[in-house]
């Protein structure tokens, strides 16, 4: 039985990877370096019955909670504090005040959770399977949009299975890491193909992984009939390198494997496009979620990226650690 093998990742670019959470402004404040989350119940339960009603009458005309309560008090009902990243101060600074998108957590820590990372490493596997193996029969059902679960058990039976249910891959959880070193709250900003903003974009505040944090987490080869890790990988990274030349995006690292998660990653990475544009399957589409404009064909870009600053979101390096070494695979 194969072993599991130690991976670390490190973030390239903030990461998003959301517990589906929100929290309005009557449950954080800030000062010019730190967003602070309340413990909404602590809070509620220490104000007396005139408190209560005036807050909830506050709250409910979507004032920010220091505007109710000053912010010494709050202090004390703090659950956790986070840096603001630069694009936060920055919207901050006009007195915005809108809801917090938050980051997935378990026991009170960041992590990510080895479904992204399997999720993401999938899309990759998909990319090379329709590109390099799929035969005419595969290539109609994709290009007929059939039932996305109906082309997953052919893709499947080119990865070596008998269907979706394949057991080709296992990933853990990360390790743990403290909020305050991991996370900041930034804000993310809605720009066209060439970066420039969109007027009237709906404005997001969202806890992120920074970039340059590093976690480790295992994966695993259930048995000797599933596919190699390293030829995973590889076909993932080719993937995701192929997105960033399309998107422009030229400082990657040659060294290590690369992969995009979370919110922001795109249609590009969610869908078969590229594989479609590098296959021949000139009618597949995918449909946008604006009525008005017409459906994105193989070759076609998106209209619209998402950035915090200058900077595209989920883009993360994988190194295998026990002595393992990785090199560049240009």
């Amino acid at each position: 039985m194969p072993e599991s093998v130690k991976v670390k990742i490190k973030t390239l670019s903030p990461v998003h990877i959301g517990s589906g959470e929100k929290i309005s402004p009557s449950e954080y404040f800030y000062d010019n370096q730190y967003y602070y989350r309340l413990s909404m119940d602590r809070l509620i339960s220490s104000l007396n019955k005139e408190q209560l009603e005036k807050f909830i009458e506050l709250s409910a005309r979507g004032l920010s909670v220091s505007e109710v309560i000053d912010e010494k008090t709050l202090e004390k009902f703090v659950d956790y504090k986070l840096p603001l990243h630069e694009s936060a101060k920055n919207y901050l600074k006009r007195k915005h005040r809108i809801q917090v998108n938050l980051e997935i957590k378990t026991a009170g820590k960041a992590y990510i959770p080895g479904s992204s990372i399997k999720g993401s490493i999938l899309s990759g596997v998909y990319y090379y399977l329709i590109k390099e193996k799929a035969d005419k029969n595969l290539k109609n059902m994709i290009e007929r949009r059939e039932k996305f679960y109906d082309i997953q058990d052919e893709l499947f039976k080119l990865l070596g299975g008998k269907n979706r249910f394949f057991h080709w891959l296992d990933v853990s959880d990360s390790d743990l890491k403290k909020l305050e070193y991991s996370l900041e709250l930034a804000h993310i900003r809605v720009a066209d193909r060439k970066g420039k903003e969109i007027r009237g974009g709906i404005p997001i505040l969202v806890e992120v992984i920074k970039e340059g944090v590093e976690f480790e987490f295992k994966m695993k080869q259930p048995s000797e009939d599933s596919p190699d890790i390293k030829d995973i990988l590889k076909n993932a990274d080719g993937f995701y390198r192929e997105i960033a030349k399309k998107e422009g995006k030229n400082n990657l690292p040659r060294e290590g494997y690369i992969l995009r998660i979370g919110h922001g990653s795109g249609v590009l990475s969610t869908s078969f496009l590229l594989s479609a544009e590098k296959s021949g399957i000139k009618n597949y589409q995918v449909p946008r979620p604006q009525k008005n404009l017409k459906p994105l064909r193989p070759g076609d870009m998106p209209s619209t990226r998402r950035f915090i600053n200058d900077s595209n979101l989920g883009w993360i390096r994988i190194d295998f650690l026990n002595n393992s070494s990785l090199v560049s695979k240009e």
